[in-house]
């Protein structure tokens, strides 16, 4: 089966819906670029933001409807390249196409999706899983509120010159959720990726993988053509009581855009 008519961009009301979804998402990169990019930051966000609009508007369309309860779900693979460069391209459906499987407690989920974003037509595949049995409540509204401001704690320093440190904390996080619209508790309530199976500690929340691709295209460059990431491993952030700024360092390579913490590779890029 293909995916079906363009989604996403159309419905959302066309390019004015775009553009407010692409400053809100910018917006919420900024602060992680700031400090090492100095003036470029938002420019460089802008640049992130756009790259993986596609990916974002399809995470959106199947989040409000075809995937069924959210909390706890954990993307593991997204690509999305112009449909006019994919063979197969066009189907009288305009549903996404759903593979689900169950292995080892969890339930795995392929969704291939199509959708029109900045004037082209993308196919876009995101691969996900969510523990079975599991019932988390919702994010509460008071859990996007605006972030407090950035502590000086959440100041950059560069690393080497083949590479980029960014901090990222939660309010950062929480910023994306709002822009996003991806509200899945395990980004905004400490203890929640622990409890969806994650390898995080109990105060801790995951970034979102679309922000962290977002923030390797803004230090690389690229995505105008399509991309492919992996999430290998949670990005966990402290939040702890009343949101900690602490955050946590990401290193982004610049030549591949993969992004590490601790040494451990969270975003590998293709």
């Amino acid at each position: 089966m293909n995916p079906g008519r363009p989604v996403g961009g159309e419905q959302a009301g066309g390019r004015e819906a775009e553009e407010r979804l692409i400053a809100g998402l910018a917006e919420a990169l900024v602060p992680a670029l700031a400090a090492p990019l100095g003036e470029g930051a938002f420019r460089a966000a802008r640049m992130g933001a756009v790259a993986v609009l596609p990916a974002v508007l399809t995470l959106r369309d199947l989040r409000e409807g075809a995937l069924g309860p959210w909390n706890g779900m954990i993307h593991r693979r997204c690509e999305w390249r112009p449909a006019e460069t994919t063979a197969g391209a066009g189907s009288a459906s305009t549903s996404p196409v759903i593979d689900r499987r169950r292995r080892a407690g969890w339930d795995l989920l392929r969704a291939r999706c199509r959708v029109a974003a900045q004037g082209r037509d993308w196919l876009v595949t995101h691969d996900l899983a969510q523990r079975t049995g599991r019932s988390l409540r919702p994010a509460e509204p008071a859990e996007l509120a605006e972030p407090a401001e950035l502590s000086d704690a959440a100041a950059r320093a560069v690393g080497p010159a083949s590479d980029l440190v960014l901090r990222v904390t939660a309010s950062q996080i929480a910023a994306w959720a709002r822009g996003s619209g991806d509200g899945n508790e395990i980004h905004l309530r400490p203890g929640a990726p622990r409890a969806a199976g994650l390898d995080a500690g109990p105060e801790d929340v995951v970034a979102h993988g679309l922000m962290l691709g977002a923030l390797s295209f803004a230090v690389t460059g690229g995505g105008q053509g399509g991309g492919l990431f992996r999430f290998p491993a949670p990005a966990t952030i402290p939040a702890g009581f009343q949101r900690d700024e602490r955050g946590s360092s990401l290193t982004v390579e610049r030549l591949s855009g993969t992004m590490l913490m601790r040494g451990t590779s969270v975003l590998e890029r293709r």
